[in-house]
């Protein structure tokens, strides 16, 4: 017992000098006791200057290991063997900085704490919570973030320090789901600049595109100045726009304030005008047309015309149907404009048009927002898909290469196939599919080959498609074996293919059938495209086209009594055969315009119509699939005798 008695006694007596120690330095820093002195490595130092050198040996250590757990270790030694000394805080921010760079949160967090319970009124110490924040960032402390976030003075700290605390704030807002104090940190930093403006800008849109509509409209006022809400508002207004609530859109549309952002505001207004537009009733009564009449594709635009004029007149409408017809130009503004122009004064409930994809993509939004069927006319599959209220009526490419293909292995017994192409967009496009579609049947691509479009002469191309273009080949094998070339030496062709598909227009078609020919590619079965279903096919390759085949929508010189009146009538009204692109808009026209004729028809009821209708004409009987895709018949055409015979 009194051993225990003993030992407490010691402690108490140790504590109470230590406590003297520290009563001393106190007394010391204002001048009322001597300096205290100590014996440090055996040289006798001030306390003060003593803990400062252990600072920097501690320091030091790092500086030369990079060992953070030495150094750690060295740094508390400073507090531990000088407890009173103003280095001490020093040496602790010190560790906390050093663990807070090597990502050792759990330690930030106990040296943060240990510094605020026993330094808490020292100037260091908004900048060590703000340390801590991070710890319970990192280690998903919410909570804890949230309480001392709030908390930290941001004038006291450093301008680095404070624009990220600013922006630590607004992500612990959005974590925690506080949106009106997240918008209003972050537009505070948006105001001003900051390295967090575009952290801050992610935070916005991650908000709003988790919000639904309502809530979005909530911080309209709020958020007006960010770009992300107003996009977000527009994306909105069209979402009630194509539900048919216009009025709402409109209402959504004209609160939004755009000053000062010139690319924002101009699209605003073209939205609060197209629906402005929109706003009023489609009229059951009138049929537009959009079509290039000027430029490049105008002859594009005349065919599609003469099928729906041969049509309109062919039949008799027992009241006043009114079609209007606008020209497209070659451009999306043009495109954009003569739509408009078009909503603006008549608002059919249907239009026709228009021929180019560029005109086809500017165009479907709108058909979504002013719910009213667009009937493309465009070889650019997949484009109607976009829209309810977008359809195509045009020959499907991958319909025509199916039944030329299937046509091929099945009936012609054809296995091994070639494909010489041009180096376009068309040609890169339908070898492609071809490709596919060849494999999908179980034949076998065995050679692909490009030709630049520009050039008439492709033989180069052929010969070396075949093997035959490199005579130096050739005569290098023959000295080899001691031999001479003869000087008509013609090498044979390597052809590893039963047929030869060429997707290009029949006049270079004839061409290459002809080069194929004077290359000594014979026996080679031809394969085409609609492209090639024009007499210029036989006008030019003569009988080296004979026997090749191609499919198309539509079979002018079929010896079907209705095809075969059809196209004397038309031939009779226009001087020319009609092809696929015409006879489907009259197909289409008769029938639509019939209807309309019948009663008044607003887009939705013209959407339900075309969806439901089978139109039936010289090609056969066309329909719309649910994606608003052109189903139609495909022919296959062969060359036999000089002229064009349906297979």
């Amino acid at each position: 017992m009194r051993k225990i008695q003993s030992g407490l006694r010691t402690v108490f007596e140790a504590y109470f000098i230590f406590g003297l120690l520290i009563a001393a330095l106190m007394l010391g820093g204002v001048g009322c006791a001597p300096s205290v002195y100590v014996v440090r490595n055996g040289e006798k130092l001030e306390y003060e200057e003593a803990a400062a050198r252990a600072l920097n040996e501690a320091l030091d250590v790092y500086k030369t290991t990079k060992d953070l757990k030495k150094t750690v270790r060295a740094l508390n030694r400073v507090c531990k063997d000088f407890p009173a000394s103003s280095h001490c805080p020093e040496a602790l921010i010190k560790q906390i900085v050093l663990l807070a760079e090597h990502k050792w949160w759990r330690w930030v967090e106990n040296r943060a704490s240990y510094f605020l319970e026993y330094y808490g009124e020292s100037e260091q110490t908004p900048l060590v919570k703000y340390w801590l924040l991070q710890s319970y960032l990192h280690q998903g402390r919410m909570i804890k973030a949230r309480e001392i976030a709030l908390r930290i003075p941001l004038n006291r700290l450093p301008e680095d320090a404070a624009a990220h605390l600013k922006f630590l704030r607004a992500e612990i807002f959005f974590q925690s789901g506080h949106w009106d104090a997240l918008f209003k940190e972050c537009i505070s930093i948006l105001k001003k600049e900051s390295p967090f403006k575009e952290g801050c800008q992610v935070l916005i849109d991650k908000a709003l595109s988790i919000f639904p509509p309502d809530e979005v409209l909530r911080y309209q006022r709020i958020l007006q100045s960010i770009p992300s809400l107003v996009n977000k508002l527009i994306d909105i207004a069209d979402s009630y726009a194509s539900q048919g609530d216009v009025s709402r859109a409109l209402k959504i549309l004209r609160r939004i304030n755009v000053t000062g952002k010139p690319v924002l505001k101009k699209k605003l207004e073209t939205r609060i005008r197209e629906l402005e537009v929109a706003s009023g009733n489609a009229s059951g009564k009138i049929l537009g047309m959009l079509l290039p009449l000027t430029g490049g594709m105008r002859s594009w635009g005349e065919r599609v015309l003469k099928g729906f004029l041969f049509a309109y007149a062919g039949i008799n409408l027992s009241s006043d149907v009114k079609v209007v017809v606008e020209d497209v130009g070659t451009t999306t503004v043009s495109a954009v404009n003569a739509f408009y122009s078009l909503m603006k004064e008549d608002k059919p409930s249907l239009i026709i048009g228009p021929v180019s994809a560029v005109g086809a993509s500017a165009l479907l939004r709108h058909s979504l927002v002013f719910r009213i069927p667009i009937v493309n006319i465009t070889q650019v599959e997949g484009i109607a898909a976009a829209s309810p209220y977008a359809f195509r009526l045009y020959l499907s490419p991958r319909a025509m290469v199916d039944a030329l293909v299937r046509y091929s292995i099945n009936q012609l017994h054809l296995q091994r196939f070639g494909i010489f192409f041009p180096r376009d967009g068309y040609g890169y496009f339908m070898m492609n599919i071809f490709w596919d579609t060849v494999v999908e049947h179980g034949g076998k691509v065995t050679m692909a080959k490009s030709y630049d479009p520009a050039h008439t002469d492709v033989l180069a191309d052929v010969k070396l498609m075949v093997g035959t273009y490199y005579m130096d080949v050739f005569k290098k094998e023959a000295e080899e074996k001691g031999e001479t070339l003869p000087p008509d030496f013609q090498p044979q062709p390597q052809v590893n293919f039963d047929a030869l598909f060429v997707p290009d227009v029949a006049s270079k078609s004839a061409f290459i059938a002809r080069q194929l020919a004077y290359a000594d590619v014979l026996g080679v079965q031809l394969l085409g495209t609609n492209l090639w279903n024009s007499q210029r096919l036989i006008e030019l390759g003569e009988n080296f086209v004979e026997g090749a085949i191609f499919a198309d929508g539509f079979f002018a010189d079929s010896p079907l009594p209705d095809v075969k009146n059809f196209v004397d009538d038309f031939y009779s009204e226009y001087g020319e055969k009609p092809d696929a692109s015409i006879v489907y808009v009259y197909t289409f026209a008769r029938s639509v315009l019939k209807f309309m004729d019948e009663g008044e028809r607003d887009g939705e009821t013209m959407r339900r119509y075309l969806l439901s209708t089978a139109f039936v004409g010289p090609a056969g009987t066309l329909s719309f699939d649910e994606k608003g895709e052109l189903v139609h018949p495909v022919y296959i055409i062969a060359v036999e005798g000089g002229r064009f015979v349906g297979k």
